[in-house]
């Protein structure tokens, strides 16, 4: 086809592959019509009948609209048929004729827009349906609408004002929608639309603050106007169709009454101090937990099951029709209805437990204030993650839908909680919490929830409803008509900051960046229509593919200091409702010259030169201290020989002197024997002589006594002698002990020797023979006097009769002078 390029329109329409309508402007400004088969243009038809701003494709036709309420339908088949619009009101008649596009026509569908008004075309029955969307929008010169496939928003581009996104209202809320004024002496301000405890009045109303209000609008209207009871508004349960049992809190109806929604009449029931909620027991027993009680009513009769002055109850579940778990400010406990008995769950700190909950597995969770979600097996409890932002950490209650998900409001919004993703947590197959939030943007008046009442939700089986109280209004909506916010869009590389100088650097494959890279800024987007706390990213590096890092907020990723080489970063992006989706750039830092490996290999080169050198001076070392030890050894061991030789001169001295010893105890031994044998005689012969002499001195001739008084006197002195001969030979036996030189007259010493012993010898009859040769000697006077006596005593003593011979002489050549005293006793043997 031949048309200028700078003045032509186009619009064209796929009605199948490589299929379609193509609608352009000639050079002469006409408006034409061609078929394109996907290889050829089989017709060219001129038509000045219609505009191709008002052209649109419903499946696989092509229409333009010429007026209000007709359009034309173009195909190979059927030409110029007329099709009937319906459903766009007749102020927009005129729109048809003016130049700006009103149609918007493309794979998401085909849109009308005028005047702040949004139709939606349909094909239905051989005519086109204009539905309204959206009314009174701000959008001005719009030239394009497309409709969200996953969340159904609308997506609106202007000339002028900007990219706009609507959407419609998720949930809705219930109001109460009457002006309420407080009762004498209640101070309460019902105008903030604060609501408490809930629940269904009937299947078209709900019932909280005390007033019953439509679920389709209206004016809401007093339970019973009648009644000048207070009404505590945290508590209320639906008995049955029939009966509600209220907590008065004033009057003479004070306490939990059952009131009748049909007489409007009240019977007593209960009464308690700050009831928190009815549990039904299968055999018809309703109990009662109060803040600090717990009674049992059955057949109209009440019977105390606990008193608690300890703790403050503030919620209960039912596990089994014996066992119920109670919630405190401070923690869990067991409560068995039979025993009676309470059982703390302990745990590391204390819980300020806000909703129990059982659900459709028998699982049991709870809400706390402060603290998040737990989930209770027996007396263990395991904490769940938070959310990004912590919002879960003030959880209110729980819900659980019929598509595997529990629904949790909080202080912050509205959260759907994956349950398949908190069995992975619990099991301790993963750690992540997957998760849908929503927020006033969807549809509340405030995004904060109420809680701490009972009831303080409602799921309504028939319809799949669930309701909310709010600190405006309740929050009501059908999970299963939310659509999904799916997060399958692909991951983009946007722009890459170097160094953090604001230079900025397209993304291109395999990038390569230069040596002095000291941190990279890689900045990322993924198109999501939802709130952006519903999808997680994380991403790793190519060199450290243990952990991945999450990315709470940043949809940008800084790496610093990252030596030169090849990486690979990958993103990944999961949410609560579709697979993970994976992105990854691939980039390289230029290697700087410490990093190449030609600096590897100088540094290789020069630790194994370095490990050289140490070793060679290591060698050199030790073997010059081997020399000096080999010195000092030689040395040493000298020393130890000297020393050796030294210990066993010592020894030998030490032996020699233990010998001396041995012999000089023996030696004395042997004197000390000889003493007393020597001593013994005299001794005895002296003790018996004085015997004779002190028995017979009186009568004995004093010849007698004489004499005997002689033969003591010479006894004693021989004793005497002896004693003194003792005293020298001892002395001369002493260790060091030098002998005297000096001249001795043997002729004079033995004289005086044997004039000691005459009168012995005289008696006994021995003869004695002297024969002197060597009359003056050199010794030791007092020695060879010693000696000689001692000789000579031993010779008279052991000489009964016979001869005794001196004999002196010194033998031929020999310069010392022999001394010989024999006698004719009975000697001595060998051994003695």
């Amino acid at each position: 086809m031949k048309f200028d390029l700078t003045r032509e329109f186009l619009k064209s329409y796929a009605i199948s592959e490589n299929e379609g309508y193509l609608f352009y402007a000639d050079p002469q400004q006409k408006i034409r019509l061609c078929y394109y088969n996907g290889k050829n243009y089989t017709s060219e038809i001129q038509s000045d009948w219609f505009k191709t701003q008002h052209t649109f494709k419903l499946g696989k036709r092509v229409f333009v609209q010429s007026g209000l309420r007709e359009a034309r339908l173009f195909n190979k088949v059927e030409q110029k048929q007329e099709i009937p619009v319906t459903g766009l009101p007749s102020h927009f008649s005129r729109v048809f004729n003016e130049e700006p596009p009103v149609l918007f026509s493309n794979a998401s569908g085909t849109f009308f827009y005028s005047s702040g008004e949004l139709y939606q075309y349909e094909l239905k029955d051989r005519h086109v349906e204009a539905s309204l969307v959206f009314k009174d929008l701000p959008c001005i010169g719009v030239v394009n609408v497309m409709k969200e496939k996953t969340t159904g928003d609308f997506l609106i581009s202007t000339k002028s004002t900007g990219f706009y996104r609507v959407k419609k209202k998720r949930f809705s809320v219930v109001n109460l929608t009457a002006a309420i004024t407080a009762r004498p002496g209640e101070y309460r301000d019902f105008n903030n639309n604060i609501v408490y405890s809930l629940a269904l009045w009937d299947e078209k109303h709900l019932f909280f603050n005390g007033y019953i209000t439509p679920l389709s609008g209206g004016v809401s209207r007093n339970f019973d106007p009648n009644n000048k009871a207070s009404l505590d508004y945290f508590f209320q349960y639906p008995k049955d169709k029939t009966h509600f049992w209220l907590n008065l809190r004033d009057g003479t109806q004070a306490g939990v009454q059952s009131f009748n929604k049909q007489t409007g009449s009240y019977g007593s029931l209960i009464k308690i101090a700050g009831p928190k909620k009815v549990i039904e027991l299968s055999n018809g027993t309703s109990i009662f937990v109060a803040a600090r009680s717990i009674l049992a009513l059955k057949d109209n009769q009440v019977s105390e099951l606990y008193q608690n002055e300890a703790e403050e109850f503030t919620t209960a579940e039912k596990i089994t029709e014996d066992c119920l778990v109670l919630g405190t400010a401070n923690g869990l406990y067991h409560f068995y209805p039979s025993s009676q008995k309470l059982q703390a769950i302990r745990y590391k700190e204390a819980l300020k437990v806000r909703f129990i909950f059982k659900d459709k597995s028998g699982r049991v969770w709870f809400t706390t204030y402060g603290q998040g979600l737990f989930y209770l097996s027996g007396n263990s409890i395991v904490p769940l993650p938070l959310d990004n932002a912590g919002y879960l950490a003030i959880s209110h209650s729980i819900v659980e839908d019929n598509s595997g998900h529990f629904w949790v409001p909080t202080n912050h919004g509205l959260f759907k909680l994956r349950y398949s993703s908190l069995l992975a947590i619990i099991s301790k197959q993963s750690s992540k919490l997957y998760y849908t939030y929503y927020d006033k943007t969807d549809g509340f008046n405030t995004n904060e929830f109420n809680g701490g009442c009972y009831p303080s939700n409602i799921y309504q089986k028939e319809t799949g409803q669930i309701f909310f109280p709010s600190m405006d209004g309740v929050v009501r909506f059908n999970p299963d008509s939310l659509p999904d916010v799916t997060g399958d869009s692909p991951v983009f590389f946007d722009e890459i900051v170097l160094n953090d100088t604001g230079r900025i650097h397209s993304v291109a494959d395999k990038s390569v960046f230069p040596k002095q890279t000291s941190s990279l800024r890689i900045d990322f987007s993924s198109p999501y229509y939802g709130h952006t706390e519903n999808v997680k990213f994380s991403y790793r590096l190519s060199n450290d593919t243990k952990e991945w890092k999450d990315l709470p907020k940043s949809r940008s990723i800084t790496l610093n200091n990252l030596p030169g080489g090849s990486y690979t970063l990958v993103i990944k992006k999961e949410g609560a409702t579709s697979a993970p989706i994976m992105a990854s750039f691939q980039f390289a830092i230029q290697r700087k010259f410490a990093e190449t490996v030609l600096f590897k290999l100088l540094v290789l080169a020069g630790v194994v030169a370095l490990v050289y050198l140490y070793f060679r001076a290591r060698l050199y070392y030790l073997h010059k201290e081997r020399r000096r030890l080999e010195q000092v050894v030689a040395v040493k061991t000298a020393d130890q020989l000297k020393l050796i030789d030294q210990l066993k001169d010592s020894i030998a001295r030490l032996t020699q002197l233990q010998q001396e010893l041995e012999q000089m105890i023996g030696h004395k031994e042997s004197v000390i024997a000889v003493l007393i044998h020597d001593i013994k005689s005299p001794l005895y012969f002296l003790n018996t002589v004085a015997g004779h002499l002190y028995k017979g001195i009186d009568v004995n001739a004093p010849a007698k006594n004489k004499e005997i008084a002689h033969e003591i006197s010479i006894s004693l002195n021989r004793l005497y002698l002896f004693t003194q001969d003792f005293a020298i030979w001892l002395n001369a036996s002493q260790p060091g002990q030098i002998q005297k030189k000096e001249k001795v007259d043997l002729d004079k010493i033995i004289g005086e020797a044997v004039a000691v012993y005459k009168e012995i010898i005289d008696k006994k009859g021995i003869s004695l023979q002297q024969q002197i040769t060597s009359k003056l000697v050199y010794g030791d006077e007092a020695m060879t006097k010693s000696v000689i006596r001692n000789l000579i005593d031993n010779a008279v003593k052991n000489t009964p009769k016979g001869g005794i011979t001196i004999t002196s002489g010194c033998p031929p050549g020999n310069e010392f002078c022999q001394i010989i005293i024999a006698d004719e006793g009975k000697g001595m043997t060998e051994e003695q």
